[in-house]
């Protein structure tokens, strides 16, 4: 970390801030202000490396899409019961306190050269290897039509329900496509692999967007950008295209819930109140808050909560341990505190760490965010790929699923492979030694 003027004179404003937000409410809004500034310095920050800049901006929807609540008291989601001030406004600081830290540990010495984080890739070439992984994708997506419906075939009525039952059947496999992915990529050298490769995507994405997925696309194509695309477009036409693409998954999900009239698609309100995305995973994260503040969760069943958690990233997704590592399920499961299955980030590490946990978190996004500057190793690269392609699930969802275990099932995936290369080279190498003739050295 590099102290910089900037920060000598931003910080003290921000922790000042920050500190009055518990004591006066009347600070709240400016806390709220602040924020969204930051998010927004954050995006220029990282403009040359693009998958990160898509990243802040994603990050700034979930900031900008409270300012109508803190500013102008408009409801931020159709649920009330706890939507109020003393809840919302200590959900705002722990939420302020993961931005403020980001940018407190961020690198402000911004690359003044575009970085394509993906040229730091490890290299592999090996046909066989990329069938094998060609073949295991599309596994994945005839397992995705199994027991599945077109959610777009049937009357709109039946959307959701449809929906539901199309991810229960799927159990999880387009998450693996991602790992198959990147690796695929990394032993896929010629212009015909990569065709492939694309070809595969392309069947994906229509296979998932007709069983009415969403996120589950959205990384997919954040992941493609990130291979094939970063750097082959403009910083301005990135800004456009990511706003668009927000837009697109907003109406997505709309559709998925049965609507189709353009008006539906496209409206963001629910009576008086709003409807969207961020607006439901902050009020989620707020349940999480709220069962804190009450004192309905004590220190035993958040430890329980991380142990759980932790343990996710190491055992096989069939062995499931329920709602126990998810704080929005868990609070929902021991309170009655009805909560979608979201949360944001700031929030899962609070209900762990308290403020402790969402220092740290935002810590260790903003140095490997940093490491990406100065040129990392490959196995790096490919975790910080993963990384800013499987966001829309960690910021919001699922962090330690979708920030620990599947990067490192590509990383493991990716090793294996190269070891079982490495060790058929061998063989080959010495079948060549043992056909030599005598007295002939290879």
């Amino acid at each position: 970390m590099i102290v910089s003027k900037e920060k000598i004179a931003a910080i003290p404003i921000l922790l000042t801030l920050w500190l009055s937000g518990f004591i006066f409410p009347t600070v709240i809004p400016l806390v709220m202000l602040a924020m969204t500034l930051i998010s927004i310095r954050l995006i220029f920050l990282y403009k040359n490396v693009q998958p990160v800049f898509i990243y802040y901006i994603f990050h700034l929807s979930y900031v900008v899409m409270l300012i109508p609540y803190f500013l102008f008291d408009i409801p931020i989601t159709p649920h009330s019961e706890f939507q109020i001030a003393k809840y919302m406004d200590s959900t705002l600081l722990v939420h302020g306190a993961f931005v403020f830290t980001l940018y407190f540990f961020s690198d402000l010495n911004a690359p003044k050269q575009l970085v394509v984080i993906a040229e730091h890739l490890p290299s592999r070439k090996d046909t066989a290897v990329f069938l094998f992984l060609a073949g295991a994708m599309l596994a994945i997506i005839v397992s995705m039509q199994i027991g599945s419906v077109n959610i777009y075939s049937i009357d709109a009525a039946q959307a959701w329900d449809a929906y539901n039952d199309n991810i229960s059947a799927s159990s999880g496999a387009p998450e693996y496509f991602l790992v198959f992915f990147v690796t695929a990529f990394i032993f896929a050298k010629s212009y015909r692999l990569k065709l492939i490769l694309t070809i595969i995507f392309c069947i994906f994405i229509y296979s998932g967007f007709t069983r009415g997925m969403r996120v589950s696309l959205l990384m997919p194509i954040l992941l493609y950008f990130a291979l094939f695309l970063d750097g082959k477009f403009r910083t301005r036409y990135i800004f456009i295209m990511a706003i668009v693409g927000m837009v697109l998954v907003q109406a997505a999900g709309f559709l998925r819930d049965g609507k189709r009239a353009a008006m539906e698609l496209f409206s963001l309100f629910s009576g008086t109140a709003l409807l969207t995305n961020q607006g439901e995973v902050f009020y989620t994260t707020n349940i999480i808050v709220s069962a804190l503040i009450d004192g309905v969760c004590g220190m035993k069943e958040r430890m329980f909560s991380l142990f759980a958690a932790l343990l996710q990233t190491i055992l096989p997704p069939r062995i499931g341990l329920g709602s126990i590592g998810k704080p929005a399920l868990y609070v929902w499961d021991l309170t009655g505190r009805e909560a979608g299955g979201g949360g944001l980030i700031s929030g899962f590490f609070y209900f762990w760490l308290d403020y402790f946990g969402v220092v740290l978190i935002a810590f260790f996004i903003a140095i490997l965010t940093n490491k990406v500057i100065n040129k990392p190793t490959s196995l790096l690269s490919l975790y910080i790929i993963c990384l800013y392609s499987f966001y829309p699930r960690w910021l919001a969802y699922d962090p330690v699923n979708f920030m620990f275990r599947m990067p490192l099932y590509a990383i493991c995936l990716y090793l294996l492979l190269k070891q079982f290369q490495m060790t058929m080279k061998l063989v080959k190498d010495s079948k060549k030694d043992m056909t030599l003739p005598s007295g002939v050295t290879p």
